[in-house]
């Protein structure tokens, strides 16, 4: 049986695999242990999206004015 492993500290989150669970803390650092589906995922994609989204915006918000600028 494989376990999935996350280690939390301060300035990063590594997530790993493992055949054994060991949950612990040493040194501000925190590792956490799951069988599930998806227990080890995070909501890094919902941030990404966010995070593309805006300078394509960004750059398409010339054409977008002088559309709108063009129409009245």
């Amino acid at each position: 049986m494989f376990f999935f492993q996350k280690y939390v500290s301060e300035l990063s989150t590594v997530r790993d695999c493992a055949t054994e669970c060991q949950e612990k803390e040493i040194w501000e650092t925190q590792t956490y242990c799951c069988t599930e589906d998806g227990c080890n995922s995070g909501t890094h994609l919902a941030y990404s999206v966010i995070l593309l989204t805006l300078p394509i915006l960004s750059m398409a918000w010339p054409s977008i004015n002088d559309l709108w600028n063009t129409r009245r």
